[in-house]
């Protein structure tokens, strides 16, 4: 009788723990069972989605201030001016940074050799270095064919800085480019989460500041080029 019966309540623990796992599944899934909901879930889930309307409902009472909305029009235009800007330079730059890499390595591909296969270049006073720049011994240098039209060291000091100029001022425009991505976010993110006065205007001015780093002057624009075009600002839209 009392193997029956533990038999038993292990049966009604295990049905139990099963329905307790279905109910905790379709309850934080969402899904109305017609059960009574023991987990939660539900309320967690209104509270989120009050809260998500109480953050949106300050963002709109927010732009309804003059003041409020000048400032948040304003930084996201300087945003939008600042993309643009990073854009063409964005252009200039990697075209730069391409031919520097190309005429680098036409200067590479016409180096004298070592017999281990190493790129060597003779410098005005007649010492001899490999690409990174070690210095060969007379002996070695020695054993070295020259064609005579053989890039200088010279040559390739000049063409290698280039290159490291080029690609610093490429990365430095793209790091431009991925903060305006990040300022932008914040911006549009205000709906759910509001920015302050602050630093709605912190981020104009540091958009502002970008822009200006840019030397514009330099950028040739070419019309006939058709690439894609910067994100605009988004438009958004209240009834006040």
């Amino acid at each position: 009788m009392t193997s029956e019966f533990d038999a038993i309540n292990k049966a009604a623990d295990e049905q139990r723990r099963t329905q307790n796992l279905d109910d905790f599944n379709n309850e934080m899934a969402g899904r109305d069972t017609g059960r009574i909901k023991r987990f939660g879930f539900d309320q967690a889930r209104q509270d989120a989605t009050e809260d998500k309307k109480r953050k949106q409902s300050a963002f709109e009472q927010l732009m309804m201030n003059p003041v409020y909305r000048e400032a948040w029009t304003n930084a996201m235009n300087a945003v939008n001016q600042a993309e643009e800007a990073v854009y063409h330079a964005l252009i200039q730059a990697s075209d730069t940074l391409h031919e520097a890499q190309s005429q680098y390595q036409d200067l590479l591909d016409k180096a004298a050799l070592t017999d281990d296969g190493q790129r060597v270049f003779k410098d005005k006073h007649g010492e001899v270095y490999t690409e990174d720049g070690d210095k060969l011994s007379a002996d070695e240098a020695a054993q070295i064919d020259w064609r005579g039209d053989d890039p200088s060291r010279e040559d390739q000091t000049h063409r290698q800085d280039a290159l490291t100029t080029a690609q610093k001022e490429f990365d430095r425009i793209n790091g431009h480019s991925n903060r305006l991505v990040e300022i932008r976010e914040e911006m549009t993110a205000g709906k759910s989460s509001p920015l302050s006065l602050d630093e709605i205007q912190a981020m104009e001015k540091e958009a502002l500041k970008i822009n200006d780093s840019l030397d514009l002057a330099t950028v040739s624009y070419d019309s006939d080029l058709n690439r894609e075009a910067p994100q605009v600002a988004p438009n958004l839209t209240f009834t006040f």
